[in-house]
């Protein structure tokens, strides 16, 4: 089954959303594209995920990529249910031409001003397309925003799959806008921080610039080429929100295909090495450095064996003893001369972790429980969103001005009467009352902004601000 219009142009898209007479296209249109191959198990929770969304000027372009099952038949349902928001679409003959094929054709008869990516086994989080809709509106120079997927285990329903759910940093400093080509080099060093795709809002004519997705690669690294294209295009905003669950499976497409890994990463990377050529200077060195090993995998498996075996413990053996005699009293004495000089010591590098930022990350990790559903935090919502995961339904952050998109909530802690009472079910006050001279107002409108039966967890500065007989709140 093929659509029944053709492929739109530019000016036919523009004309196209400018006609929309109705409330939702007044909304920036969102393509959404899920593309699917035996997939049945999955795809209605997926493309349930989808009409779950907060936000609704959407559409949805279902692919099939040559599917012999009962995928099929839910996709065609779905899109006959719901003509005007679902779309059905294949390759010519039921081929099976693999996933970058499958995400170009949903791309070529998309009409949304933002492409966003669904795989059929992953599912979004409810809110995913408004809050990413909302970073793009407010970060006009972005080329596209992404943020850590959940990896999903427990949707089996298995007790000990609970536990192995988790989100993993990005890698990067959240809610920031990262410049070319600075994120592709941290996919090069790191390259499980690279995005999931159905974590992904794009601008459609950033899409259309960097040429789609390449169709060579046809299952493994297809999304890594595309965002690499991305990456060194334009800025991209790294968000700190969880927006996806990543499900993961035996039968998932890098499951199946991990033992061959090496050697499409090792093509990936001669690709980008033509690609960018002499384009980038910056990305020569990175390069290199991953390309080596590919080049050379005979002189690697020496480096590795020697860098684990016995010199590399001779090695370290050297530096632990050179730590040893540098800490030997006299030889710290002796050390103490270096403090008659202009230079900071250290090249005033920060080491370690403050003392106090310690013991108040063990505090929370004690409680992270009580971080969730509507959930407040100084100046931004990191903390709140890395420990209470999915069971944070809507992060919010306060602080004096509206200097990012995660603070929703522009008040002096202080003088916060504007702000609505019995709001929150938990508020993450944390090294910031030492900087409010009326603490005790601080205070009042911290336990005042939460519900019967919410969580404040506060730190402070000292002891100054601790009430023994209570704290009068009237």
């Amino acid at each position: 089954m093929r659509p029944n219009s053709g492929k739109l142009s530019a000016s036919d898209r523009e004309a196209y959303n400018q006609t929309r007479g109705d409330e939702t296209s007044r909304k920036p249109l969102v393509s959404t594209i899920i593309i699917f191959f035996d997939a049945e198990r999955f795809l209605e929770e997926a493309i349930g995920s989808v009409f779950a969304q907060t936000y609704d000027a959407w559409e949805l372009l279902l692919v099939n990529d040559g599917s012999n099952d009962g995928s099929v038949a839910i996709a065609q349902r779905w899109a006959k249910q719901h003509p005007s928001k679902v779309r059905y679409l294949e390759h010519t003959g039921h081929q099976n031409r693999g996933m970058s094929a499958s995400r170009n054709l949903g791309i070529a008869y998309a009409k949304g001003e933002y492409i966003a990516f669904l795989d059929a086994d992953d599912v979004w989080l409810s809110n995913k397309l408004d809050r990413q809709v909302a970073i793009l509106a407010a970060q006009p120079e972005a080329a596209m925003v992404y943020g850590p997927a959940q990896w999903w285990y427990s949707w089996t329903g298995r007790a000990e799959d609970r536990l192995r759910d988790y989100i993993p940093e990005p890698g990067v400093p959240a809610n920031t806008l990262v410049e070319a080509p600075a994120l592709l080099r941290r996919f090069l060093r790191l390259p499980d921080i690279s995005p999931v795709p159905s974590s992904v809002l794009i601008r459609r004519h950033i899409v259309e610039q960097v040429g789609g997705f390449e169709e060579r690669f046809r299952g493994l690294y297809e999304d890594q080429v595309f965002f690499a294209k991305v990456c060194l295009a334009a800025p991209v905003f790294v968000s700190g929100e969880c927006s996806a669950r990543y499900r993961q499976h035996p039968h998932s497409n890098c499951a199946s295909t991990l033992e061959t890994a090496s050697t499409v990463r090792a093509q990936f990377l001669r690709w980008l090495a033509e690609y960018v050529g002499a384009k980038n200077g910056a990305l020569s060195t990175p390069l290199r450095r991953q390309i080596w090993p590919c080049r050379y995998p005979n002189l690697d498996r020496l480096y590795q064996s020697s860098r684990h075996g016995l010199p590399g413990k001779l090695w370290r053996s050297s530096l632990g003893f050179k730590s040893r005699w540098l800490s030997l009293p006299i030889i710290r004495q002796l050390r103490c001369l270096q403090f008659r000089r202009l230079e900071p010591i250290g090249n005033g590098r920060q080491r370690g972790t403050p003392i106090v930022r310690y013991y108040w990350d063990k505090y929370l990790q004690k409680h992270h429980a009580d971080i969730r559903g509507t959930a407040l935090e100084i100046g931004t919502t990191h903390t709140i969103r890395k420990l209470g995961g999915i069971a944070v339904t809507c992060p919010e952050g306060i602080d004096l001005s509206p200097h990012s998109p995660e603070v929703s909530v522009v008040a002096d802690l202080s003088r916060a009467d504007h702000v609505p009472s019995d709001r929150y079910d938990c508020f993450v006050n944390q090294f910031t009352m030492h900087l409010i001279y009326d603490a005790e107002a601080a205070l009042y409108h911290s336990i005042r902004l939460l519900k019967p039966g919410g969580v404040l967890l506060i730190n402070f500065s000292c002891v100054d601000y601790y009430f023994p007989r209570g704290l009068d709140m009237g």
